[in-house]
């Protein structure tokens, strides 16, 4: 029989209660989700649900497929039309935009159908009746797979707040309340494990969603086989990669240092290629298609074929295709980010693995490239019964990586915007912001002389995570005033902030050490770096930490320790200035041009008051 939907909810909203109990001794997320699957596994095995169906409403964000177009502004519209609320209650559903309300929109779905129930509610609505709903209202828009357009049917326009509001009217305020999470695509802060889920449900749907990535196709399929283990050597065989279902994508691990790598690697032969910060995808050539045999899967999952047209000649000028010394017979599957890669193999067996893997390294940076790519000499995937710790598994290894490394600038948060699902999963009470606004002082002189007002170049938007918002709040409480009505910087946004701009200002900006790969702006000032140590390990040691103090801009000397894959108790001496006398020169000259704007702002309102009082009769 169908799946009821009220069953979904009792699981989200199981979830959602422990993380907010206060209870000493908390049950675990994966012990609630096997326990859910145990309770309902007669209904779960039945030929007359949906697998996929379910599997979606659990793990929304994994349909990357189906892309509804409907974000809180127009859902709030369509739950007050479909609820018949006046003004009043219109005001409560968008409670959810006021900064510091702590709730996000399926609380206030939840809040008022709490106080005026529906009258008919069907606790039988099935998960699969919403799923094609959704289904449907993802068939009509052009930024979904083409898979999922090509099932569009005809029903008129508005259909979605028809669909849609049919189903709301029969819901309790509860289920409401994560269908609303559910079209959004957000149960923060609740969040499922995706191997925890898929292995609850059956012990085998992790593996075989490696080999063909696809929900629905997989699960139909485990329909029938048994878990017994007979079969597992069955469905392997039977399981292979088939063109136009995307693979599964390997684990990626990040290397702290040359030995950690060396560490995961244990032993095996890797090749080592430049890490090129581009756009993963996935290709799957069927030469049965004629000229449109190209597919594209984007890193989520997406089909992207239409959306990167651009590199289809490419593609066909690369392998050959429609020419007669192509190389392919049939199709293959490729991925990557079609950048050049070196072939060579090194033997991490060897003694002179550890010099091989930093040669390739220093040779990277220095040529201002982001990082290398460490890869096994294994198969792509392992199903064997015995898995050896880091098999067919990926290692980044970058600058940023590497402790005390990557470039720091100082930049000025000058204000801030407020999202209420990102608000959901900080454990903050009243937080009025939720992303903050980076930028950088553009007319420094003429602010020092008093010429002009204080004009920031807002380049980024950014997060904090927890911890670093407590501090924060705790240490740094500004006073902000809305964007449209402060008059005391001028503000250049670029970026996602011109298209998002932020909703207050600061009028005391604070001043953010911000970590990234690198900075354009300061490569120049890596030539005049000391290079030379003053205490030396080796001569290969002492290549290598040159080559990397060259590469780095910030003027941070290297740990040779850190570096070092023996048990060497040399180190490198620090340079004339330090890390940290670095910090403060930096954040010195940030501060005082931040203390000039804000005490000529102060000055020019001073004076616009004494020139009104002198006006005043």
């Amino acid at each position: 029989m169908p799946f009821p939907f009220t069953y979904v909810c009792d699981l989200l909203q199981q979830l959602d209660d422990e993380l907010h109990s206060t209870k000493t001794q908390k049950a675990t997320s994966k012990t609630i989700v096997a326990g859910w699957f145990k309770e309902h596994r007669s209904r779960l095995a039945s030929v007359d649900n949906d697998a996929g169906a379910i599997l979606s409403a659990l793990l929304p964000e994994r349909r990357t497929d189906r892309v509804y177009c409907i974000q809180a502004t127009r859902l709030h519209s369509i739950i007050g039309h479909a609820l018949g609320l006046g003004y009043s209650r219109v005001l409560e559903l968008r409670r959810h935009e006021t900064p510091g309300s702590g709730v996000d929109l399926g609380d206030c779905v939840e809040s008022i159908l709490k106080s005026t129930p529906n009258p008919a509610q069907d606790q039988e609505l099935s998960v699969e009746k919403i799923d094609a709903v959704l289904g449907e209202i993802a068939a009509a828009s052009r930024f979904s797979s083409p898979k999922i357009r090509a099932s569009r049917q005809d029903h008129g326009e508005k259909y979605a707040n028809r669909a849609l509001g049919s189903i709301y009217v029969k819901l309790s305020a509860r289920d409401a309340k994560w269908l609303t999470r559910l079209i959004l695509k957000n149960y923060q802060p609740v969040v499922l494990d995706e191997y925890n889920v898929f292995s609850s449900y059956h012990v085998l749907l992790p593996q075989l969603l490696k080999v063909r990535d696809d929900l629905t196709i997989t699960t139909a399929f485990l329909r029938h086989v048994n878990q017994s283990a007979g079969d597992y050597d069955r469905i392997i065989s039977v399981m292979k990669p088939k063109l136009g279902i995307k693979v599964g994508r390997q684990p990626w691990f990040k290397g702290r240092s040359i030995k950690s790598c060396l560490d995961m690697t244990r032993g095996r032969s890797v090749s080592v290629e430049q890490k090129i910060d581009g756009e993963y995808c996935q290709l799957h050539i069927d030469l049965s298609k004629g000229y449109h045999c190209i597919q594209i899967f984007s890193k989520s999952g997406k089909d992207s074929t239409n959306d990167r047209a651009g590199l289809h000649s490419a593609i066909r000028d690369s392998l050959r295709l429609d020419k007669p010394d192509c190389p392919l017979k049939q199709g293959c599957i490729l991925e990557g980010e079609l950048a050049v890669y070196c072939d060579k193999v090194i033997a991490c067996s060897k003694r002179t693995a550890a010099a091989d893997l930093r040669e390739a390294f220093a040779k990277c940076i220095t040529s201002r490239g982001e990082g290398i790519v460490i890869k096994p000499d294994t198969p792509y995937f392992d199903f064997s019964t015995t898995q050896k710790p880091y098999a067919c598994c990926n290692i980044k290894l970058k600058k940023k990586y590497i402790q005390g490394w990557g470039d720091v600038g100082d930049f000025a948060v000058i204000g801030a915007s407020y999202e209420a699902a990102a608000a959901k999963t900080y454990q903050i009470r009243n937080l009025k912001w939720t992303h903050f606004y980076i930028g950088c002082l553009q007319n420094r002189n003429q602010v020092k002389v008093g010429n002009e007002k204080a004009r920031f170049m807002v380049l980024n938007i950014f997060e904090l995570n927890e911890t670093l918002m407590k501090t924060f709040l705790a240490h740094y409480n500004p006073e902000s005033v809305a964007l449209e009505e402060q008059d005391m910087f001028e503000l250049e946004l670029y970026g996602t902030a011109h298209t998002k701009p932020p909703t207050v200002v600061f009028a005391d900006p604070a001043i953010f050490d911000v970590h990234a790969i690198t900075f354009d702006d300061l490569q120049e000032a890596a030539k005049t770096a000391i290079e030379i140590p003053q205490q030396e390990d080796s001569q290969e040691m002492r290549n290598w930490i040159r080559a990397l103090e060259k590469a780095d801009p910030g003027g941070i000397a290297v740990d040779a320790i850190s570096q070092d894959s023996t048990s060497s108790e040399s180190t490198v001496m620090s340079r004339r200035l330090s890390a940290e006398e670095h910090r403060r020169e930096r954040n010195g000259a940030a501060e005082e041009d931040l203390r000039f704007a804000k005490n000529r702002e102060k000055a020019l309102q001073s004076g616009r008051q004494q020139a009104k009082l002198e006006e005043t009769p």
